[in-house]
């Protein structure tokens, strides 16, 4: 949507209140928020700067999206935030890890193996367990 309307001093309210509030903020509002300001080109260091250090803090609950909304709103709006982008960095290689591991090992599972059948036992830290593999709807544990 395009507002054809000058809002600059909504944005500085909005920008001013964030600031105190960034710290109440999940990583899905702190990507939100970086995104939005970069979007419209509202100059906001002040709210940049506080959303890159609860970015930091926060960066292992970021989302693959939410990683990549937060590094181009930086970069759009050429703010300094080094410390956000190695974590950002970090963070995203160590998705990516986790998801070619996840993605090895769904390579790896053989249908016909005794263990795949459509009964098993699993042996937990709270007891055994019988999974059930059917069109069941729930299954019993013992």
């Amino acid at each position: 949507a395009t507002v054809r309307h000058d809002a600059r001093a909504l944005f500085n309210s909005v920008a001013t209140e964030a600031t105190r509030q960034v710290g109440q903020f999940n990583p899905q509002d702190l990507a939100n928020t970086a995104w939005a300001y970069a979007t419209v080109c509202h100059d906001a260091p002040a709210l940049f700067d506080c959303v890159a250090t609860e970015a930091t803090r926060q960066v292992g609950q970021f989302n693959p999206q939410g990683l990549a909304n937060t590094a181009w709103a930086y970069a759009t709006v050429r703010h300094d935030a080094s410390e956000l982008f190695d974590s950002v960095a970090m963070e995203a290689a160590r998705q990516v890890s986790v998801a070619t591991e996840a993605t090895r090992q769904v390579g790896q599972f053989n249908p016909q193996e005794p263990g795949s059948s459509s009964r098993r036992s699993l042996r937990t830290p709270r007891g055994r367990m019988r999974l059930c593999v059917t069109t069941r709807p729930h299954c019993s544990t013992a």
